[in-house]
């Protein structure tokens, strides 16, 4: 079988999918670095489900380079 690269929905949903086995209300989510971006996608994608957001040296304006892009989906 062949891989394919792990998208930002992937890891939305996998973080959701872990929320929804471990707990009834929604849960506070935290992302550092790169993680501020799936933090801040989990948020936007599923409202409900997050009570609280906290970024830490995540970023929003500067566009990826090509290698971070792939670095990003490994």
């Amino acid at each position: 079988s062949s891989l394919r690269p792990v998208s930002m929905s992937d890891h939305v949903a996998q973080l959701l999918a872990a929320a929804d086995e471990l707990a009834d209300a929604a849960i506070p989510v935290c992302g550092a670095n790169f993680g501020a971006a799936w933090a801040l996608a989990a948020a936007s994608s599923a409202r409900t489900r997050v009570s609280r957001l906290i970024l830490l040296q995540g970023f929003a304006r500067r566009r990826l380079s090509l290698l971070e892009r792939l670095l990003a989906s490994m």
